[in-house]
């Protein structure tokens, strides 16, 4: 009963990390396809900034929830610390690019 378990945590986290994967790579897609739609004013739109990180939180979380899963497969000491270490700094990329963005979505409505 164990071993299935561990391959349906298995399958879990990979495809936790293929969604991660496919929302990063999506936002990434539609920005460039904006951008490239008004490529003559040399920018990207505010509202493509933060449909961008939107995008890259979410897939953030999404590699955090795998590294968790993680810990259930494979719970050696080393393990545990590595993966907390990365888990911490995904969560502080996280945390500090969801601030910016709230931060810039507040400039920008008290600015309008």
């Amino acid at each position: 009963m164990g071993h299935y378990v561990d391959i349906l945590l298995e399958f879990v986290t990979r495809f936790a990390e293929v969604g991660a994967a496919i929302v990063i790579l999506t936002g990434i897609t539609q920005t460039l396809y904006r951008w490239a739609r008004h490529w003559r004013w040399g920018r990207i739109s505010p509202d493509d900034r933060i449909s961008l990180g939107r995008s890259i939180v979410l897939g953030l979380d999404f590699l955090v929830a795998s590294d968790v899963l993680m810990t259930a497969i494979a719970p050696t000491w080393s393990h545990l610390g590595q993966v907390a270490s990365v888990i911490l700094l995904r969560l502080l990329l996280a945390y500090f690019l969801e601030l910016e963005l709230r931060r810039f979505m507040e400039s920008r409505e008290g600015s309008a």
